[in-house]
């Protein structure tokens, strides 16, 4: 799954991504092509988490045509530092509470339930957090 951010609201999918100044993903299907088409000029493609494996392989040549950038952050890095952390959980909470930054409710399943849980999740059926209820 990847997303993008078109005129500052975010798009999932890549088709809607073209000419965006942001890309996001956990592991994009296409890597080439949406360095090549779907950022815009001087776009950033970030890559994240890797519970779907490595991304596909992608030249150099095909940022430039855009002078595009890649990059796969980690959040141990931005994290390490104990008084960083406490400034970047300050301003989440912040932004929680200015209403700038919503939560999503968690869809709640019985525990007798957590086969459907599971097709919800394979089928992508869900977004956001699910919780089994004992």
């Amino acid at each position: 799954m990847w997303a993008a951010i078109v005129g500052g609201h975010p798009v999932i999918g890549g088709a809607a991504a073209v000419g965006s100044s942001l890309a996001l993903g956990r592991k994009l299907p296409d890597l080439p092509r949406a360095a090549s088409f779907g950022l815009a000029m001087r776009g950033h493609l970030v890559l994240y988490g890797g519970a779907s494996g490595n991304p596909d392989p992608i030249a150099p040549a095909m940022l430039g045509q855009k002078s595009a950038t890649l990059t796969r952050p980690s959040l141990f890095h931005y994290t390490a530092d104990p008084k960083a952390l406490q400034a970047m959980a300050k301003d989440v909470f912040k932004m929680v509470t200015s209403g700038k930054l919503k939560i999503q409710k968690a869809k709640e399943y019985k525990l007798a339930d957590a086969g459907s849980a599971h097709a919800d999740l394979a089928g992508r059926k869900t977004t956001g957090p699910l919780i089994l209820i004992p």
